[in-house]
């Protein structure tokens, strides 16, 4: 379980302190250690998915270009979202086998940022990046680093809606600068398939998360057919302790669409004409169709000018996670 809370936005009409009384909409105490005086409280998942974005999806003409403009894009990434606020964990406790981290929010700026109202207030948030990564941040203390790994493998540093965490080209892997985590057993099937290392790293990194949701008619796939099926043998059951079996098949298609990112690279679907795609994903939706329609039409340009013009804005990967995040 998460909650956000988000700084109020002050004006003369706003009571000081501003407290609700959540008790009127059915709490029954639960809430009190974790809402703060002046600040907006949200306890479910909803109120950062429910939250809306715009997304665009390139088609390359090859995986080269493709890895080129994921590459490219990627630096762009907080310019666009980059949060209007610092979202930090600033307490957290177990209730049964959940763990309860609350994220305290405060203003920043950001180019697209367009989302100030969160749960019918007013807030002293812009943005919607770090509300939607706190809300889906499903790391367990293990994971997080408050307990030592036992029954989980890896100490994963950040939600899985959050920035990428390597470049793909090879001019971006010098810099690559912070360590990749991955699954081995992932990797080094991928590598004996001839898969190149920064390709194959991608894909199992992704799988150091358990998938979010599984639809009954993408159980039995055939795997010559379709790419929702990618298969794996998992080098370890993350939800073992919570009695899930798990067959030696994993979604690949499953996984990348529950690890929200700011880019995202897409493999063509089998037996169709579309080709390698990048997805650039931190843009706010605007109010209006024309300012939707002004960003689309920027960022389709800039993609243009990258790849006629060969322009580089390649920085390392940790200043990019470092723009994200601060």
């Amino acid at each position: 379980m998460l909650c956000c809370v988000l700084s109020v936005y002050r004006d003369k009409n706003t009571p000081s302190p501003f407290k609700e009384d959540l008790r009127t909409v059915g709490d029954e105490g639960q809430s009190d250690w974790a809402a703060r005086a002046d600040h907006v409280y949200m306890d479910a998942m909803g109120f950062g998915m429910g939250c809306c974005c715009l997304q665009l999806t390139f088609q390359a003409c090859n995986i080269e270009e493709a890895r080129t403009l994921y590459d490219q894009l990627t630096p762009l990434c907080p310019i666009m979202v980059h949060p209007s606020y610092d979202c930090r964990a600033v307490s957290s406790k177990v209730q049964g086998t959940l763990v309860v981290t609350v994220y305290v929010c405060v203003l920043k700026l950001a180019l697209t940022a367009a989302s100030p109202l969160h749960r019918g207030y007013v807030t002293d948030v812009d943005a919607r990046w770090d509300v939607i990564s706190g809300s889906v941040d499903c790391r367990t203390e293990e994971e997080r680093g408050l307990k030592p790994l036992g029954n989980y493998k890896f100490r994963i540093p950040k939600s899985r809606y959050d920035s990428i965490d390597s470049y793909l080209s090879p001019h971006g892997e010098q810099f690559n600068d912070v360590p990749v985590l991955y699954d081995e057993a992932i990797y080094q099937q991928l590598r004996a398939a001839d898969i190149d290392h920064l390709l194959a790293q991608h894909v199992a990194h992704l799988f150091i998360r358990d998938t979010v949701s599984l639809f009954s008619e993408k159980i039995h796939q055939d795997d010559t057919e379709d790419t929702d099926h990618f298969e794996v043998q998992l080098s370890q059951l993350r939800g073992a302790d919570w009695g899930i079996t798990v067959g030696t098949q994993d979604s690949l298609e499953n996984i990348q669409s529950t690890n929200w990112q700011t880019m995202r690279f897409k493999p063509p679907p089998p037996h169709s004409s579309i080709g390698w795609r990048v997805e650039f994903r931190p843009c706010e939706v605007q109010i209006t169709d024309f300012e939707n329609a002004a960003i689309v039409c920027f960022v389709v340009l800039l993609t243009r000018v990258i790849l006629s013009y060969q322009l580089n804005f390649i920085i390392p990967i940790s200043k990019v996670s470092r723009s994200v995040s601060q």
